[in-house]
């Protein structure tokens, strides 16, 4: 009987881990598949100090980057990304002229 426990124990233990599994390689499949390309018109941020950014009339959520609060994203800076490619290139102008560009990978 204990053996029996500890199969179905086991069991159910390897599927959550295959659905969490599948489920963030959707999600990072859906990500990649995002074309982002535009200024920034707004930016919210949740509790976790993950950034919403609306670019257009499309919002997006930035939690698959990384990015944070602290990351330095500000209305009027510029974001690319193609679709197909997991890289968002994040375009800063600063007044002196310069440009700042910083690559977010998806995790």
């Amino acid at each position: 009987m204990k053996f029996y426990k500890f199969l179905v124990f086991i069991t159910i233990v390897i599927s959550i881990m295959l659905i969490a599994i599948h489920g963030n390689r959707k999600a990072n499949k859906r990500n990649i598949d995002y074309e982002i390309i535009g200024i920034i018109k707004d930016i919210s941020y949740d509790i976790k100090l993950i950034p919403t950014i609306i670019v257009g009339d499309n919002s997006y959520y930035l939690d698959t980057y990384g990015i944070r609060e602290s990351s330095g994203l500000n209305v009027g800076d510029s974001i690319y990304k193609r679709s197909g490619n997991k890289y968002l290139e994040h375009y800063r102008k600063y007044d002196n002229g310069f440009y700042l560009k910083e690559n977010y990978k998806i995790r």
